[in-house]
């Protein structure tokens, strides 16, 4: 099936159903779950194996296409190098980070990048995140150490932002008491509120006309700064989607704004 996943893109870019259209042609009705599962299917493993990579869109619906095709120049690395490369590169973006943060994000075992860690050893330093030890890169130490959060620095994330899926363990993003409310089942992730690298509510926002409405739900009481600065990201998000803000903070008995 892979063979035919790769096959079928020779002629360029395709959408997965006329991809699934092509491998039915040539391996018959039964092939079609394969190719249009909704977690990758067999698609997924060609990527894996670095034959088939992601194209450009096509309205709202993604193509594949032939990594060779689409990236001519890329030399494949030795697998050593390339597992020291991904290591760093994900220190880079989501350090502090620990090695199960490492394996889980990378699909990988923990006795997978042990290895990894020792042939990278000068190049990573541990630091105590609360009572974890987590590891960064040396070169990025200073710039964490002098860095301090802002007590009114507030996002509006989307729903699957990666800042939210880079850690198996998020207890330093979200109290366990809201972890149900954030990480739902299905694997379907909420949009959030950030506060200062924290996650204080989750929001949605429906539009009706030029009006965006916003929809926020902290899980505490928040500030009058705080509220301030979710309305203003509010009406950047609208500006930025063609619309005017309208914010409505929820109000339960057990959550008091």
């Amino acid at each position: 099936m892979t063979e035919a996943i790769v096959d079928a893109l020779a002629s360029g870019p395709l959408t997965r159903q006329q991809l699934t259209e092509q491998v039915i042609a040539r391996l018959g009705a039964k092939a079609k779950r394969w190719v249009q599962h909704s977690w990758g299917g067999v698609v997924k493993q060609a990527c894996l194996k670095g034959l088939v990579c992601f194209g450009q869109n096509r309205g709202q619906e993604i193509t594949f296409v032939r990594r060779d095709q689409w990236l001519p120049d890329l030399d494949d690395l030795p697998v050593e190098d390339a597992e020291n490369e991904l290591l760093r590169r994900y220190l880079y973006g989501y350090g502090p980070a620990t090695l199960r943060d490492f394996a889980a994000w990378a699909g990988m075992a923990v006795k997978e990048v042990l290895p990894i860690r020792e042939r990278l050893r000068g190049d990573l330093v541990e630091m105590a995140i609360g009572d974890t030890s987590a590891l960064i890169l040396r070169q990025d130490l200073k710039t964490v150490q002098s860095t301090k959060a802002k007590d009114r620095t507030v996002r509006l994330l989307p729903s699957f932002d990666p800042y939210m899926l880079g850690h198996r363990d998020k207890k330093h993003m979200v109290n366990e008491a809201d972890y149900k409310q954030v990480y739902r089942k299905a694997g379907w992730l909420s949009p959030v509120v950030l506060v200062a690298g924290h996650v204080m509510g989750v929001w949605s926002y429906e539009r009706r006309g030029k009006y965006l409405h916003f929809k926020v739900e902290p899980f505490a009481k928040i500030t009058a700064a705080v509220r301030d600065s979710v309305e203003a990201e509010a009406m950047d998000l609208a500006r930025f989607l063609g619309g005017v803000s309208e914010v409505t903070f929820i109000l339960s008995k057990s959550k008091r704004v």
